[in-house]
């Protein structure tokens, strides 16, 4: 009976030990740079423990005081070596504060084993109650994915577009494929965007770069589209890709002038929407650390996406009103200013285009109203700050305006408040064949 209790006591303990280990640690999980480094924290957080309740009847800078030298020691190695996020001065240094102090503190706070198993039960217990809420929630209202939610939604309005079954989306190398593209080409036209240009929702020969294709193939000069689309890019991203896209066909070339960013080739930027987004700051927690930390917005959005809690938690520290970061504002304008210089020196034309959106109709159909009220403020937000990026946009030379272009549709072409179908996409094409003819090189391919 004796050695049963023992037995229990002991998996106790190291089961407190593994979940103060764990809570001690999952900031520098969540928020370092170097997330593979920073499992040093817990392996010698454990460690700690491990040697403080070995040592437990000497003296206390045997069990104390050595684990908690080695424990700030690994920390300003973390540090050395480069844990601490990207942030400005004041940030990077409570960052150091913070990683040296709360693991140590965390070891001292609980050494003793009665305290350590104190602070686990209650963690359980709190956990346990977090699966019977998530699962009295599941029971009673089964979560919608993203896309069904828009779907139930498009069902109830005849004017709202079908969503294409298992469309076709090949790859041509890292970038989304166009179609119809000629073997021979006076020049080349490169579509940098996100998601929008991307455009997963329809198959290949249905995207605007594909359509913008087939239009321009039907003219004098012969042109060559891309579709360099990533989701999820803004105008910062579009930048650093288009440098490394050069890069790449510039080491690859060997002499083939087709393939470096060359005099006469043309780059377009149809850029807004997720400019918009990440212009807007918002107060909650939660928010300001998943656009700071990478590593927590992954986190975050698995647990808000994917449980009842999380999405309740979010939804109740989304508190406090949204305003315009200009430092957001500023670093596009940069982006732009160099994509555009990047692009003039090598002899290319530079287009920048702001993009349309469901909010951006000035008629909008019954749908898109129902699209605007399942939003939220987000509508407003949007609203606020996409006039002065639009202002942005249209400030360089050959910039362009699509925010109209959908404005005379009889039906919707949006599946949500920025994605479109195809018949969007035709719009979209024949607006860019337009902006992009003056500047289509007369003549047969070479």
């Amino acid at each position: 009976m004796l050695s049963h209790s023992k037995k229990l006591s002991k998996i106790t303990n190291i089961g407190s030990i593994i979940t103060i280990t764990i809570i001690g640690s999952t900031p520098w999980m969540l928020f370092s740079q170097r997330p593979t480094l920073a499992l040093f924290t817990p392996a010698t957080l454990f460690a700690a423990f491990i040697y403080s309740d070995r040592y437990q009847s000497k003296k206390s800078r045997v069990r104390t005081f050595l684990p908690l030298a080695l424990l700030i020691s690994i920390q300003i190695l973390l540090i050395h070596f480069g844990v601490i996020p990207e942030a400005s001065p004041n940030h990077r240094t409570l960052f150091r504060v913070l990683l040296i102090s709360i693991v140590p503190l965390m070891f001292l706070i609980s050494q003793k084993p009665k305290v350590r198993n104190v602070i686990s039960i209650n963690v359980l217990l709190l956990l346990m109650g977090l699966v019977v809420v998530e699962g009295t929630l599941t029971v009673l209202s089964p979560k919608k994915s993203e896309q069904n939610k828009w779907s139930d939604l498009a069902s109830q309005f005849s004017e709202a577009p079908i969503p294409e079954t298992n469309p076709r989306v090949s790859m041509d190398g890292q970038h989304r494929l166009t179609t119809d593209q000629p073997k021979l080409f006076t020049q080349r036209i490169f579509f940098y965007g996100g998601s929008t240009t991307f455009n997963r929702e329809v198959s290949d020969g249905d995207t605007y770069p594909s359509l913008t294709q087939k239009l321009l193939n039907k003219g004098t000069g012969v042109a060559k589209v891309e579709n360099r689309g990533t989701i999820g890019a803004s105008a910062v991203d579009l930048l650093r890709f288009l440098e490394a896209d050069e890069s790449e066909s510039v080491a690859a070339s060997n002499g083939d002038t087709n393939q470096g960013l060359g005099k006469g080739d043309i780059v377009v930027f149809y850029i807004g929407v997720n400019e918009a987004k990440n212009a807007i700051v918002y107060r909650d927690p939660i928010t300001r650390l998943s656009l700071q930390f990478s590593n927590f917005e992954t986190v975050s959005n698995w647990v808000f996406k994917h449980t009842n809690v999380g999405y309740s938690l979010n939804n109740l520290l989304a508190i406090g009103k949204a305003s315009i970061d200009e430092n957001n504002l500023d670093a596009t304008r940069l982006a732009l200013e160099t994509a555009e210089s990047f692009a003039t020196d090598r002899g290319a034309i530079f287009i920048p285009i702001i993009q349309p959106h469901v909010f951006t109709k000035s008629n909008p159909l019954e749908y898109e109203q129902a699209i605007r009220a399942q939003m939220n403020q987000f509508p407003d937000e949007i609203d606020a700050v996409y006039p002065r990026l639009a202002d942005l946009v249209m400030s360089f030379e050959n910039a362009a305006d699509a925010r109209d272009i959908f404005d005379n549709l009889k039906s919707s072409p949006y599946f949500d408040w920025c994605h479109v179908d195809k018949l969007g996409n035709k719009n979209i094409a024949e607006f860019m064949a337009k902006v992009v003819k003056p500047f289509i090189i007369d003549g047969g391919g070479s």
